[in-house]
């Protein structure tokens, strides 16, 4: 069986970030910063979203909340095209914690190999090797468009395991391919799982609506209610799930996250009153992203720099050709001298490419910062 250890380099980001970046966000002193997350927009804050009072203490344990969660199913069902109970869902924090969660729910199932596809969100790789699971990361590469393989062999190796995909695929903004995610279901079988980490999703209904539980019971789908639209300010977010899972989810959430956040939750419900307008309020966040991937485009032509084909979500990629790999340092540093923090591959779970860095582009970061700092980039010779 290969090693794919071998072709991924530790992640530096808390090092470099050390280094050379955080003088930077601390001082405010910065060009531009097209993979951050502090200075945002979303054209959908346009749209004056309310802010409810402060009430009592909201825990999605047992059934307590199932008057708030029969008013968000509509919602719910409506995105995902199929009719959802109380059962199928359970309310969480974020996708980060439902993540966790998840995790802690495949522990108490007696899973210990977590199969990560890559590039993979870091939050739950290190969640995961924080548990204690056992890691399997998947190559995957640029001169192949990133295509994930898992074989039957990899599979049969670690039964039980779980599979952890992202949708968008995270850091890449293109749609995972459903032919591939039947195939893999049935490779999987009964005894192991497939997570999906939606937590960007922008289209609606998802477009990975019709693989679910129903068709294949170990599908778990991790969803943020507004991440997708760049309003990370409000904390809602939800596992969905086969119905015979929710005792023990709800086990597990409630060791995690306990109360959930009332602004939040009413927020939510307003929304999901009206879901022709959260429809287009994703199509909004969509727009804006694929506007301004369009418009970093022109920034990088004569270039052999590549940028990510983002399709849906916001968390996208530039491929920075060093030409020598050698060079590599050198580019960190020349960011750091033209004041621009930087998020590498190696953070986002890239595999090795020679002569290739990545960097993470936040397209809902100011388009400033998007513009302006891939000409920085594109500018390193």
């Amino acid at each position: 069986m290969e090693d794919f250890d071998k072709y991924f380099d530790k992640d530096e980001y808390p090092e470099l970030n050390r280094l050379f970046f955080l003088p930077l966000r601390e001082s405010g002193n910065m060009a531009a910063d097209p993979s951050g997350w502090t200075d945002t927009h979303s054209n959908v804050d346009e749209y004056n979203l309310f802010t409810p009072e402060i009430q009592k203490y909201y825990s999605d344990f047992y059934s307590q909340l199932n008057p708030i969660k029969n008013k968000l199913l509509p919602l719910f069902s409506k995105w995902d095209d199929i009719s959802l109970v109380p059962e199928n869902i359970t309310l969480c924090h974020s996708a980060t914690v439902g993540s966790a969660i998840t995790l802690a729910f495949l522990i108490s199932k007696g899973i210990r190999n977590i199969i990560f596809e890559t590039p993979n969100y870091f939050a739950s790789h290190y969640q995961a090797e924080t548990f204690g699971l056992n890691i399997i990361r998947i190559p995957t590469f640029l001169e192949q468009q990133f295509e994930l393989k898992i074989s039957e062999e990899i599979i049969k190796k670690y039964t039980p395991c779980a599979v952890f995909l992202t949708q968008p695929r995270t850091a890449l903004g293109i749609n995972q391919n459903e032919n591939s995610l039947f195939k893999l279901s049935q490779i999987l079988g009964d005894k192991n799982f497939i997570i999906i980490d939606e937590a960007t999703e922008q289209f609606f209904p998802s477009k990975l609506n019709s693989f679910n539980f129903s068709k294949y019971e170990n599908v778990i789908k991790i969803r943020s209610i507004f991440k997708g639209m760049g309003v990370n300010g409000v904390r809602l977010a939800y596992i969905v799930h086969h119905e015979k899972y929710r005792i023990q989810i709800a086990e597990e959430m409630e060791v995690m996250q306990g109360a959930l956040d009332i602004h939040s939750l009413k927020l939510s419900i307003e929304v999901a009153s009206d879901i022709p307008r959260f429809q287009h309020l994703l199509s909004v966040a969509n727009s804006q992203v694929t506007g301004l991937r369009k418009k970093a485009q022109s920034r990088i032509v004569g270039t052999n720099h590549e940028l990510s084909q983002i399709t849906n979500g916001y968390i996208g990629s530039i491929a920075i050709k060093l030409i020598n790999e050698n060079r590599r340092m050198e580019f960190v540093k020349y960011c750091a001298e033209m004041r621009m923090p930087v998020i590498i591959g190696s953070s986002m779970g890239f595999a090795r490419h020679k002569g290739i860095e990545f960097i993470r582009l936040n397209y809902f970061s100011r388009e400033q910062h998007i513009l302006d700092g891939i000409e920085i980039m594109a500018s390193f010779t």
